[in-house]
Order: C-alpha cells, then structure tokens, then sequence
C-alpha cells in the first residue's frame, strides 16, 4: 500500500492566509507535495471576483512550489450546522455553499472534498421525530451534492463523525475495513468515505444533569 504524505492547511489560517505564504511552507520548508486545502483559507461566501483572483494565484503558486490540492475540506470557522439545520432556508444556503466549495475545490485541482455530515441542534437531538426527519434530510441533501460532485470530475467525497450531536453514530466508518450502512450509502453516485474519530474525554453527551 503507497502512502503519500501531506498536511492540512489549517495551520495556515489567520497565521500564515497569503498563498505566497502557506504554500512556500508547505512545498519548500516542509517538502511536501499535497495539501488538503480548507475553506476558512477562502470561503465561498466571499465576492465572485475575490475567489477567482485567490483561485488564479493559488494555481499559480501550487506549480511554482510543485505543490498539488490533493483534496479540501471544512475548517474551524466553517463547522457548523451544515445541512442539518433546523431552519430550511439556512440548510438550503449551506446546500448551495457546499455547491460553491465543490465548484471552486474543482478549480484548484482537487479530486475529492468533504465536511463533517452535519451537527444536529440539542433539541432535535432530544426529539426522535425531528431526529429522524433532520438525519433523512441530510442524507438526501448529501445524495444530491454526490452526484453534484460528480459531474464536476471528483472521486469521492468525505464525511467526519467527531460528536454524538454530529449524528450520533448513524454514519458508516467506510475506513479501517468497517461495514457500510446501505441504508445511508444508498443513492449516493461518488464513494463516501467516511471515519469516526475518537471521543476522548471530550464531554459530548447531550443528557441533562
């Protein structure tokens, strides 16, 4: 099994935001030839014309370093509800973000990006009924964003469980040989890859004292 070493460039954020910068870093200081890019570096909520000029001169730098934007992911700033909102129309402004990150991941080069699956408020948490339509919900909205990725060329997409509210362990760990679920990876056109990382001691439970 080949494995190819890269970095996130989280640690890039609010430190090290200008392209000259991180990217030096990562391909010259650190010689490292893939990175997986993060939306806090450039959202998609910013002016058409401030990601196309950002685009154009992280492309350009991306060569000049031989580094390449191996995949995108969110980031610190951009965890949030997602397409598990409670209000629909901020769910359906998160389905087209998501749509504007794809578009521009694809721009950079990427193959594949992701989030985590979404975060599930205390209360719809707490309500089997909401639980139920909110997870339903999310999983169709990821079914359409799948076959949105795909026309765009990528290879897969990725989804991170950290916290019980994220939901709760319904999704499959499609890494380290685990099952997948057919009931949530169906419908879905790209692969899903999909983790769980570890609790910790992380106080994640939602139970009233």
């Amino acid at each position: 099994m080949q494995v190819k070493l890269g970095i996130n460039a989280g640690f890039a954020i609010n430190r090290f935001p200008e392209p000259e910068v991180w990217i030096r870093i990562v391909g010259e200081e650190l010689g490292l030839r893939y990175v997986q890019f993060v939306a806090d570096l450039l959202n998609p909520f910013l002016p058409y014309r401030v990601i196309e000029r950002q685009i154009d001169k992280i492309r350009e730098l991306a060569e000049k370093y031989n580094v390449r934007i191996d995949t995108t992911f969110t980031s610190m700033f951009t965890r949030v509800n997602h397409l598990m909102h409670p209000d629909p129309l901020i769910r359906e402004a998160w389905f087209q973000w998501f749509k504007d990150f794809f578009a521009m991941s694809a721009q950079l080069g990427a193959r594949g990006a992701g989030s985590h699956f979404g975060i599930m408020t205390v209360t719809d948490l707490e309500n089997p009924q909401r639980k139920k339509e909110v997870t339903e919900i999310a999983i169709n909205l990821w079914q359409q964003l799948s076959l949105f990725a795909s026309d765009l060329g990528f290879e897969f997409l990725m989804n991170i469980i950290s916290v019980h509210a994220l939901l709760e362990n319904a999704m499959p760990m499609q890494l380290a040989n685990a099952k997948i679920n057919p009931e949530i990876t169906k419908g879905f056109l790209l692969p899903l890859l999909s983790d769980q990382m570890p609790m910790g001691n992380r106080n994640t439970s939602c139970e009233k004292p």
